[in-house]
């Protein structure tokens, strides 16, 4: 499986939001449409 890159600012899917979605493992920061989820609050995510 591809590693997930953190999300940023510039990240061409969330058109400038913040992103949301924390990694409960290494706890950096994704937007929910970029790694495909439908949840931004979700506990269980990790990215790898």
């Amino acid at each position: 499986a591809k590693l997930q890159e953190p999300c940023s600012l510039r990240c061409s899917l969330s058109m400038g939001g913040i992103p949301s979605l924390q990694c409960r493992l290494c706890l950096c920061l994704y937007h929910p449409e970029c790694v495909g989820s439908k949840s931004s609050n979700n506990d269980e995510y990790i990215c790898k």
